[in-house]
């Protein structure tokens, strides 16, 4: 399964609450265009030295945000 129908298909149910996905501009997401189209949310692609450096912020206090605001937290 690609990238792109794996996202689209656990975003899916929330697309009404998808409004933008940030993500680094890896060939993994060599789709982005697909899932934007299909979820009606922009995509906004960062250098992947930028993303590694935002993964250093605690993802225990991130996932306490989320849930705080009664969002679903997709983490693998």
């Amino acid at each position: 399964k690609h990238v792109a129908d794996a996202v689209v298909d656990e975003l899916l149910p929330y697309k009404n609450y998808v409004y933008s996905i940030t993500t680094d501009n890896g060939t993994e997401f060599a789709e982005h265009k697909t899932i934007a189209k299909k979820l009606n949310a922009k995509i906004n692609l960062i250098p992947k030295i930028i993303s590694q450096i935002i993964v250093k912020v605690p993802i225990a206090l991130f996932t306490e945000i989320i849930k705080a605001l009664g969002l679903p937290v997709f983490l693998s």
